[in-house]
């Protein structure tokens, strides 16, 4: 659904050519991760995480 989504990237995606992750289609960049971005490898799909405003 573009356009209507929040996209929290995170190590390889499906498209990625290496390690790094590679997003479908354009996005904005709107923040950046405060703390070890290590804790994002235990989020799942449809668990449910925060986003604040810094």
């Amino acid at each position: 659904m573009a356009g209507s989504c929040l996209a929290v990237p995170f190590g390889p995606t499906p498209i990625s050519r290496d390690t790094g992750c590679r997003l479908a289609s354009a996005a904005n960049l709107m923040g950046k991760l405060d703390h070890d971005p290590r804790v994002m490898a235990s989020v799942r799909a449809g668990d449910r995480i925060t986003v604040t405003e810094a």
